[in-house]
């Protein structure tokens, strides 16, 4: 089965302003990340502003009705309420010109990388031909244009989602096995070079997480990112698949000491603290 090509992505973190920035900080960590500065929608409002040009040539390529945008999120609090994601999905139509489906999907930690899977299940549907996708909280988020052809280094190639009985304690192991077999096996179970995992090595749930990924694709690297990141929120997911996207290009794993990638896949598996599993997928391109 094909995958759909990435074909920009943006992010925005205290870190830097873009993947090589956040990466090369992985690799040297001088602290913790900056208390936030920036609101959410000032945020999406630089984002959008980095992908106009991409999302204009994609509106021309598809026509603006058939590009769709999806913004994952946590779920909506007194803080946080439904109002305001409307209002971010109204920036994305003032800024981009995109005329097609748009919505948020809402499920914290996840929300980001839930907004990938729906796209690949919406240019498979035939739905849509290109759709916008992320997830953006204060100081914290990336934007992602995925595209049914196009120029890109990176495809989003499969994605697989379950829900479990995962909480605060406990990882629903079955539920997790189920999506990462099922991601990987869209890619004929060819070797990974890595696998993006959600949980960090002080997670109560890393082992289990673990344990999973090696019982399903064997003794392959695993790399996390949040926790170092301090991006929990919406665009915790949407900033691991940006970063994920980037280490395939660059050929290294993203941590403090990278490893050079043996194959050009890698496997991104995130779930919530309400049992929401998703796995996906992504792919060099030659």
């Amino acid at each position: 089965m094909a995958g759909f090509p990435i074909t920009a992505w943006a992010m925005r973190h205290p870190w830097g302003a873009d993947t090589t920035a956040v990466l090369d900080h992985l690799r040297a960590p001088r602290g913790a990340p900056l208390a936030a500065t920036t609101t959410a929608p000032e945020l999406a409002t630089s984002l959008l502003d980095e992908l106009a040009p991409a999302c204009a040539k994609a509106c021309a390529r598809w026509g603006a009705s058939r590009v769709a945008s999806i913004l994952g999120s946590a779920a909506p609090t007194v803080e946080h309420p439904l109002s305001r994601l409307a209002q971010t999905l109204a920036l994305v139509r003032r800024h981009t010109g995109i005329g097609g489906a748009a919505y948020h999907i809402a499920s914290t930690e996840t929300g980001g990388v839930k907004a990938l899977a729906s796209a690949d299940r919406m240019l498979r549907a035939s739905l849509a031909d290109a759709v916008l996708v992320g997830g953006i909280d204060d100081d914290h988020g990336a934007l992602l244009l995925v595209e049914r052809h196009g120029t890109s280094f990176v495809d989003l190639h499969a994605s697989a989602e379950a829900t479990g009985a995962t909480d605060h304690s406990t990882l629903d192991e079955a539920a997790a096995a189920r999506t990462i077999a099922a991601a990987w096996a869209v890619g004929g179970r060819a070797p990974l070079g890595y696998v993006h995992v959600h949980a960090d090595d002080d997670d109560p749930h890393a082992a289990a997480e673990r344990r999973v990924i090696h019982s399903v694709v064997g003794d392959v690297p695993c790399c996390a990112t949040r926790r170092r990141l301090g991006s929990a929120g919406a665009g915790a997911g949407a900033i691991d698949v940006a970063l994920a996207a980037a280490s395939l290009s660059r050929g290294f794993t993203p941590e403090p000491h990278p490893r050079e990638l043996e194959h050009d896949r890698v496997l991104l598996h995130a779930f919530s603290p309400r049992g929401h599993h998703v796995t996906l997928l992504l792919e060099a391109r030659e």
